[in-house]
């Protein structure tokens, strides 16, 4: 993950490769589960190299999601950015829900061959409308140019900690930490809820699916409310959507801590609506604040953080609802309010940090900033430049010593 985005950046910003790959790793998946329903006796080793091995080598959901957001952030412009990242995530969330709630009835009607093959076809429309309608927007590159493996994941680490013009070092910094932070509730609730409302509520596998179903509903309403009309047509800073949705997910997980009954379970998520708002806003304010050559190599970097968030949260949330389901099996909620805090002193810092006065308001001005700071630091490596002491050399004609200065 941490040497796709740097790859990318350096052979002339291919974008596309990053969001192909995992799709045709996941055509291979599919139909190797083909195979495995086909032969069922087929081990359980087997199961899970196809099922585990395939897509971690061709990156996953994580690596289409760099590709996608790197493309977006090279070809739309710095006031739109938001917005089109937003619908993006958007269209995720809603196809979640309907992913979900087909998957059960087809496989009870048609069986899982059918089933695996239905998702082979999808796959395989999305990789070709990729191939015939995303444009090529990669450039010429110089192979020499390009530089040693380890250089390249160094690279990646400079990306976050060089410096840069204004607050923009600090914010991205904010940005990179907040965004494993976001994710953790939503990977840890994840992991426990069915087991929740199952033991609460006495909810089965339909009641759960409509909840899901409803749940993702509001967070993409809302996504698209925060996206396109708080930031696009109200004009709303990254940081202020940032704030609101964390007092949102806070608020619904203070909620969710009391809820004795199946409506305010159905309730509380008209509290949630901006759910899916904190990751966006994350990688969108990353990319306001880096050059144009850089959104492959930072998007590796947050990818690759939020891809350890599951191995730390989901034992986490799992252990304190093992520890507590009996005397209050919703606890694992508190955890949830827990990590709102730090989540919205981020947005509050960034927030204060941009009012500061940072020097880019759009593209343009992004890259003048950028360029006067490139300029300034080569004067100031320039006039560090001192003159060597003056080196001797021998005139043969009269065997007498000259010096002559040398500058280096």
């Amino acid at each position: 993950m941490l040497y796709a985005g740097t790859w990318s950046d350096s052979h002339g910003k291919r974008r596309r490769p990053l969001v192909f790959i995992p799709l045709l790793g996941q055509i291979i998946t599919d139909f190797g589960n083909v195979f495995c329903s086909y032969f069922w006796s087929t081990s359980s080793l087997t199961v899970s190299l196809i099922n585990g091995f395939v897509p971690g080598i061709s990156g996953g959901r994580l690596l289409m999601f760099t590709g996608a957001n790197a493309y977006l952030s090279d070809t739309t412009s710095f006031e739109d950015r938001t917005f089109r990242l937003g619908f993006v995530a958007s269209m995720y969330l809603i196809a979640t829900p309907v992913g979900d709630a087909l998957s059960g009835f087809l496989t009870v009607n048609l069986g899982f061959i059918i089933v695996f093959l239905i998702c082979v076809s999808i796959n395989g429309v999305a990789l070709l409308i990729g191939l015939y309608f995303i444009e090529d927007t990669s450039v010429k590159y110089d192979p020499a140019s390009v530089e040693k493996f380890t250089h390249q994941i160094w690279g990646n680490v400079q990306v976050a900690i060089r410096k840069r013009p204004s607050t923009s070092r600090k914010i991205i910094l904010l940005a990179l930490a907040a965004s494993p932070l976001v994710r953790s509730p939503v990977l840890g609730e994840q992991s426990v809820l069915y087991l929740f409302v199952r033991y609460k509520f006495g909810w089965n596998e339909a009641d759960f699916g409509y909840f899901a179903a409803f749940k993702l509903a509001g967070i993409f309403c809302g996504t698209l409310f925060s996206m396109g009309i708080l930031s696009k047509c109200c004009g709303m800073s990254d940081s202020m959507i940032g704030i609101l949705a964390s007092i949102s997910d806070m608020a619904a997980a203070t909620c969710y801590i009391f809820v004795t009954s199946s409506w305010q379970m159905y309730a509380v998520p008209m509290l949630d609506i901006f759910h899916g708002a904190c990751q966006v806003i994350c990688a969108s304010i990353i990319t306001k604040n880096i050059e144009p050559n850089e959104f492959g190599k930072v998007q590796s970097v947050k990818a690759f953080f939020d891809s350890l968030t599951p191995f730390l949260v989901t034992p986490l949330y799992n252990k304190v609802y093992i520890y507590t389901f009996q005397t209050l099996p919703s606890a694992f909620f508190i955890i949830s309010l827990v990590f709102g805090f730090p989540i919205l002193i981020v947005f509050l810092v960034i927030r204060k940090l941009d009012r500061g006065g940072k020097p880019e308001s759009n593209n343009n001005n992004c890259r003048e900033s950028y360029s006067n700071f490139n300029n300034n630091e080569a004067m100031k490596n320039k006039g560090k430049t001192k003159q060597q002491p003056e080196a001797p050399s021998i005139d043969e004609n009269n065997m007498s010593i000259v010096t002559t200065p040398t500058i280096s």
